[in-house]
C-alpha cells in the first residue's frame, strides 16, 4: 500500500502554544506562578536581541545595528529584571541557564563578562551559549571558559560560500573554519554545530560537503535545519531564492543524505533535527519543566502561565519594544501570553514528547492526566496505520518516516482555539 505523505509544513514545534496566538493577559502576578512551581527544575534563559546583520530566513526577535551603549543599558535592564526576581547565588546553582538571541557574542568583552556576572552561581549551572563565526574570537572564548560555560553551539549553516550569500549570511566559509579552530583549542564540554539544508541552489553533493567538512572538528552535536523561508524575512521577498528553492522530494532527500550520514558516524538521532554523540542514558519525558526569560524576547513557561513580549517582524517594532523594556520599571509585570487549559496541557506533553526519539509514555500519559492517550487523540491511531507511529514498550514514538515528518506531523497537533489565534501567521 502506498502511504500517502502528509504536505512539507514551515513550522517548527519546538513549544505549544506558538508564540503568535500570545494575547494581552491581566492582573497577572508572576510570583504566584513561580511559586506553583518545581523550582528546582526551573532553567533560565537570557535574551540577547542584537545582531550586526539579519540573516535573510531569520524571523526571531532580533535587531542590528546598535550602538555599544544601547548594549549597556539592555544589560542594566536585564540586571535590574534578575533582582526583581529575586534571583540569587542560591536558587541559581544547579540551574540550566541558556544564552540565545540575536546573537549573545556580539558583545564585547567587557559587556560579555557583565553579562556572566549577572548570574551569580554560573559556576554551578549547566550553561549554553550561542555564537556566530564572525563573533567568536580567542578573547571572548576565554572568557567563557572563566565562567564554565559548558556547551557552545554555532552557527555554521554551510560550507560553501554562494550558499551563505544565498541565506544572506555575512560570514565566509574561512570565518568557520576560524572559529572551529578557537573552538576545538579550548576544549568546551559540548560543542554543537548547526547546519541548514534546503538552500536556494543547494544540491546533495554540495550538502555532503558541508556534512562531511563539520565531521571533520567532530562536534559533539549537530543541529540539521530545513530552510523554511517564513513571511517577513527578506528571502520571502526574493525572487531568486524562491525560484531556486528545493522541492519537496529533493528536501525529503537532503534529510535523508543528512540523517544517514550522520548516524553511519556514529551519531544519535534525538529528534528530526538534533543528532548527538553521547545519548543521555536515562530519558526523561518534557513538558511540565518551568523557564523563566530575562531579557526582552525569550519566552517564559511556568505551569499554565505562557508569557512573552508581543511577536512583531519589523525592526523598528521590535527596537520600540526594547526601548519600552529598557524603561520600564517593573519588569515583573506580565501583559502578553497565553494560560493553559487542561485541554493545552495535554497538547503540549504529547507535542514535546511525541516528537523526541524516545516517544511518549502511555502510562505517564495516564497518571498526568487521568485519561488515555488513545482515546484523547484518535489521530494517533491513523497514524500507526500509515506507518507513522508505532508502540513499543507501552510507548508511542515515531517510526523513522513519521520522524522525518515531525514538522508536519506537529502542526497537526494545534487545537483549534490555538490555530484561530494564530491567524495568519500558520
Amino acid at each position: 500500500m502506498k502511504i500517502a505523505l502528509p504536505e512539507i509544513s514551515q513550522r517548527y514545534m519546538y513549544s505549544y502554544p506558538h508564540k503568535t496566538a500570545y494575547g494581552p493577559l491581566r492582573g497577572i502576578n508572576v510570583f504566584d506562578h513561580l511559586a506553583s512551581c518545581d523550582l528546582s527544575r526551573l532553567e533560565i534563559y537570557f535574551h540577547i536581541p542584537f545582531c550586526t546583520s539579519k540573516c535573510g530566513y531569520c524571523n526571531l526577535f532580533s535587531i542590528t545595528g546598535q550602538p555599544g551603549e544601547t548594549l549597556d543599558r539592555y544589560l542594566g535592564a536585564m540586571e535590574q529584571q534578575i533582582a526583581q526576581y529575586g534571583l540569587t547565588n542560591q536558587t541559581l546553582k544547579q540551574r540550566t541557564v541558556t544564552i540565545g538571541g540575536g546573537t549573545p557574542l556580539i558583545l564585547s568583552e567587557t559587556q560579555l563578562d557583565r553579562l556572566l556576572r549577572l548570574l551569580p552561581g554560573m559556576n554551578q549551572a549547566h550553561s549554553s551559549i550561542e555564537t556566530s563565526p564572525n563573533e567568536t574570537t580567542k578573547t571572548k572564548l576565554a572568557i567563557l571558559k572563566a565562567y564554565s560555560i559548558n556547551r557552545v553551539s554555532l552557527g555554521v549553516q554551510s560550507f560553501i560560500d554562494r550558499e551563505l550569500t544565498a541565506l544572506k549570511r555575512q560570514h565566509p566559509a574561512r570565518a568557520a573554519y576560524h572559529a572551529l579552530d578557537l573552538l576545538k583549542a579550548h576544549d568546551f564540554p559540548t560543542l554543537n554545530l548547526d547546519l541548514i539544508y534546503g538552500i536556494p541552489s543547494q544540491t546533495l553533493s554540495s550538502l555532503q560537503t558541508s556534512l562531511e567538512e563539520g565531521l571533520k572538528f567532530a562536534p559533539d552535536e549537530f543541529f540539521i535545519y530545513p530552510l523554511y523561508i517564513r513571511k517577513g524575512t527578506s528571502l520571502a521577498d526574493t525572487r531568486h531564492a524562491s525560484d531556486q528553492h528545493p522541492t519537496p522530494c529533493l528536501l525529503r532527500d537532503m534529510y535523508w543524505l543528512a540523517r544517514d550520514l550522520l548516524t553511519n558516524a556514529g551519531y544519535t538521532q534525538l529528534s528530526m533535527r538534533r543528532f548527538v554523540k553521547h545519548p543521555s542514558p536515562a530519558p526523561t519525558s518534557c513538558g511540565f519543566e518551568p523557564m523563566l526569560a530575562i531579557g526582552c524576547g525569550g519566552r517564559s513557561y511556568l505551569g499554565d502561565l505562557h508569557f512573552c513580549h508581543p511577536f512583531v517582524l519589523s525592526p523598528s517594532a521590535c527596537q520600540q519594544i526594547i526601548m519600552a523594556y529598557i524603561d520600564t520599571p517593573d519588569k515583573t509585570r506580565i501583559t502578553h501570553g497565553y494560560l493553559l487549559n487542561q485541554n493545552e496541557h495535554k497538547r503540549r506533553f504529547l507535542i514535546k514528547n511525541l516528537l523526541h526519539i524516545h516517544g511518549i509514555s502511555l502510562a505517564e500519559y495516564l497518571k498526568v492526566f487521568q485519561t488515555d492517550l488513545p482515546h484523547d487523540f484518535p489521530i494517533l491511531h491513523e497514524w500507526a496505520q500509515q506507518g507513522f507511529t508505532q508502540t513499543i514498550d507501552n510507548h508511542i514514538r515515531l517510526t523513522p518516516l513519521g520522524l522525518s515528518l515531525s514538522d508536519s506531523i506537529g502542526p497537526k497537533l494545534i487545537s483549534p482555539a490555538v490555530r484561530r489565534r494564530m491567524g495568519g501567521h500558520q
